[in-house]
């Protein structure tokens, strides 16, 4: 299988450094933009399937990049509910998600921000399913930074101390596996 992870065009919240975990922003003019120029770049791949996370951002992204698939939504590759942190600033003391959400071992999970162990488990089930329902495909997935690293964890290994190394990958840029 041929797997293309991308992640989600930008959105006013990207622009102004927000979290945006659940909350349902559309994309930008800036980020549709980066969408067309994706679908540019891709455009000799037929994809097989395409699934999409529910969020607008996802969604319309999918759309953009594969605008001749039919896009299949999957919840369980939706991005992680931030709680109360959605809304807030990267740059607010009070706002930054410590590196304890992110430890598998400790499953962190204080105001109301879903443990990692929940967004690791039901992204790597979806992993799991598409594997073996898609084996010899070219598989479009348009997520989030929270599923991506998963998705990439899942696939290069875990870190013996079970911290997930958070890396950002940028709006609508894309990594390609073959499983």
């Amino acid at each position: 299988m041929n797997l293309y992870l991308v992640r989600h065009g930008k959105t006013e919240y990207n622009k102004k450094r927000l979290y945006q975990g659940r909350t349902d922003i559309p994309l930008s003019l800036d980020g549709r933009a980066e969408c067309f120029r994706l679908s540019k770049e891709l455009r000799g791949v037929e994809f097989d399937v395409v699934y999409s996370s529910p969020l607008i951002r996802a969604l319309e992204t999918a759309e953009i990049v594969a605008p001749s698939s039919k896009v299949i939504v999957d919840n369980r590759i939706i991005e992680r509910d931030l709680g109360d942190y959605e809304g807030t600033s990267f740059a607010n003391e009070n706002g930054n998600i410590d590196e304890r959400f992110d430890d598998l071992n400790l499953n962190y999970s204080e105001k109301n921000v879903e443990g990692i162990k929940s967004l690791f488990d039901r992204v790597t089930n979806f992993i799991e399913e598409i594997k073996e329902k898609h084996k010899d495909k070219n598989v479009l997935i348009v997520t989030h930074n929270g599923a991506i690293n998963v998705i990439n964890h899942y696939i290069n290994g875990l870190p013996k101390d079970g911290r997930l190394k958070y890396k950002k990958m940028g709006n609508t840029n894309y990594v390609k596996y073959e499983l």
